[in-house]
């Protein structure tokens, strides 16, 4: 069965960003999964558990919250089968089963600088998906040098970039930037599933009424 994994961890978004993405599911994934929401958050699991299948994070040694996605490709998870994972700070507006990788696939987005940059060969882990275990590396490298890593790159995803193995993007199309590709360049098509929200502004804070009935609807 497919496992769809979110990352709720600290206070920088509230439940109702799960909330979201659980009703996204239900609404745009025909494929049956079961929903994981890997968290630190045990003051809300009551909540959190009509949502999904809680995971607990480990406590790690990192200065972002990000990295904790590097943990999501440990055997310590003991998921079996093909994973697909999504940031909260999404709006999806159409069906999610494209984004499901083959076996020993692993699939991601290409960076959104690719929209400002020519030939800007980097990765976005705001959607990935990979067959369980079948990506241990990142986290074995990353736990091995975690704080080298942390003092050297800017994120989880420049390191996923480089160390995952038989990586390839999703089309451009599939999921944009709100800012960059849906706001200031109009590049959403018919095959656009999901609006991705970086840095600001956040989902619940656009003013854009076609975007706005996504969100909790």
């Amino acid at each position: 069965m497919l496992n769809v994994l979110c990352l709720y961890a600290g206070t920088g978004y509230d439940i109702s960003y799960v909330r979201n993405l659980k009703l996204s599911l239900d609404k745009c994934l025909d494929t049956e999964h079961r929903f994981y929401i890997l968290t630190d958050r045990l003051d809300q699991r009551t909540e959190l558990e009509t949502l999904g299948q809680i995971i607990v994070l480990p406590k790690l040694d990192v200065k972002k919250l990000w990295w904790y996605k590097c943990w999501m490709f440990s055997s310590e998870i003991n998921l079996t089968g093909t994973c697909l994972y999504f940031d909260l700070d999404v709006i999806v507006i159409k069906s999610l089963d494209k984004f499901i990788a083959r076996d020993r696939e692993f699939k991601i987005i290409h960076d959104f600088n690719r929209s400002n940059t020519n030939n800007y060969n980097y990765s976005n882990s705001s959607i990935m998906s990979w067959t369980a275990g079948q990506q241990t590396q990142i986290w074995t490298r990353f736990s091995s040098e975690s704080r080298s890593v942390q003092a050297s790159m800017h994120g989880d995803q420049d390191f996923i970039h480089v160390h995952a193995q038989n990586l390839s993007w999703y089309p451009d199309d599939w999921a944009i930037s709100f800012k960059w590709e849906y706001k200031l360049k109009k590049l959403y098509t018919p095959q656009t599933s999901v609006i991705v929200f970086h840095g600001k502004p956040k989902p619940q804070e656009i003013t854009d009424s076609f975007l706005q009935r996504f969100w909790l609807g």
